[in-house]
């Protein structure tokens, strides 16, 4: 089955760079880091904001194609891998990836986007010369 209608839809909707089709770029995103999973799609789609993740959803959901959200591909239970159908995309989270705002009023807050690495933070944390205090999701806390 050809995808190139969706594909142009979803071009419409993001820019070139937001949009891979081209099979041997897609491979690096359908397979899971153990390298026990592979799965298979006909795009990888990479947004720059929540309304294009929703926009997104919505031409996803129009066209009755699958989503497979992907942050660093790290999953290690097969989330973030797509089936062998074919039929589902990939949303990549990776270009998602601002500083959105900082305030220091009381400490320091920040408020980023998905795809901000640790090593990002700290990269700029140390530019605008302020210490940080990081704590994940998972209750992990760290300094820098």
């Amino acid at each position: 089955m050809s995808y190139s209608i969706q594909v142009r839809a979803f071009r419409d909707l993001l820019d070139d760079r937001g949009v891979v089709d081209e099979p041997g770029r897609i491979a690096a995103y359908t397979t899971d880091q153990r390298r026990h999973l592979t799965g298979s799609t006909f795009a990888v789609l990479k947004p720059t904001t929540t309304k294009q993740v929703a926009d997104i959803v919505g031409l996803a959901a129009h066209h009755g194609i699958g989503i497979v959200p992907q942050g660093g591909n790290t999953s290690y239970c097969g989330g973030a891998t797509p089936d062998a159908s074919g039929r589902q995309i990939i949303v990549s989270l990776e270009r998602l990836d601002r500083i959105r705002e900082a305030s220091a009023s009381i400490g320091t807050f920040c408020s980023m986007t998905a795809s901000v690495t640790v090593p990002a933070l700290v990269r700029w944390s140390r530019f605008v010369a302020i210490s940080c205090a990081i704590v994940l999701a998972a209750g992990t806390f760290c300094n820098c």
